[in-house]
């Protein structure tokens, strides 16, 4: 589908970006998810996740959101290390749940 296509071109160029900005300071990507399109709160968004490490330091996991709002765009990140998922990830779960844009013109 035209939409599948257009998604699939922006998960390869947003993945050359993160990959390339993450190098300038000192960071690999590990993997980069294909980008996604979610609803969160009934809100749409543009989801974009990958695991990046810095060094033998340990991995962690950036989930980013992007909602546009009329002339406006905001971004909501949320990244934990990996080895503490258990202490972070229900905890993150409950704050993209709870996000909501009060200011909608």
């Amino acid at each position: 589908s035209l939409l599948g296509n257009k998604i699939e071109e922006l998960s390869n160029y947003l993945k050359e970006s993160y990959t390339k900005d993450l190098k300038s300071i000192n960071q690999k990507m590990i993997t980069f998810y294909p980008v996604t399109l979610e609803k969160i709160n009934n809100m749409s968004c543009m989801h974009i996740k990958y695991i990046r490490q810095m060094a033998s330091n340990p991995q962690v996991l950036v989930n980013v959101y992007f909602f546009q709002n009329y002339d406006r765009s905001h971004r909501l990140t949320l990244s934990y290390r990996l080895n503490e998922a258990v202490y972070w990830e229900d905890d993150f779960k409950k704050v993209l749940n709870s996000f909501r844009i009060t200011n909608i013109k």
